[in-house]
């Protein structure tokens, strides 16, 4: 029976110690679920930024258009090409957050299972000394009859 609660003791702190881990990944996750949203929403500044600085080359275009229409031609593919690479970049970085959002979801359900294995040990330690209880009182009882 001790070999036993030395096992139980020992499942019951490796759940703990699994537990543990798993709510430091999640908290790690959940960092890098954030520096990923900020560059996200740093690279949409840079692209409506850029948006803006195209709007104001459109209207010199429009005041100049035979000085500037070549020149126009050269900077939409440019910034065709820019806006075009952000959003993939933001693409990327949707994609990661989503699997780094589906790795917390996953550390979440662990420790849920940790806990109820934690509860089940706890259990089963409960009623091994219940059973070891009693068998010490039927003993105790056989001596005195």
């Amino acid at each position: 029976v001790s070999t036993q609660s030395t096992w139980v003791e020992e499942q019951l702190k490796k759940s703990e110690e699994d537990k543990l881990r798993a709510e430091s990944e999640k908290r790690l996750l959940s960092l890098e679920i954030q520096r990923l949203t900020q560059e996200r929403k740093r690279e949409r500044k840079e692209r409506k930024e850029k948006d803006i600085k195209t709007q104001k080359i459109e209207n010199i275009v429009n005041e100049a258009p035979v000085i500037t229409t070549p020149l126009m031609n050269k900077t939409n593919k440019m910034e065709n090409n820019t806006l075009s690479n952000q959003n993939d970049k933001i693409d990327s970085l949707t994609k990661e957050r989503d699997a780094l959002k589906e790795r917390v979801q996953k550390l979440e359900e662990l420790t849920a299972q940790s806990a109820a294995k934690i509860q089940q040990l706890a259990t089963n330690k409960e009623n091994s000394h219940d059973l070891q209880n009693t068998k010490q009182k039927k003993k105790k009882k056989k001596k005195k009859k």
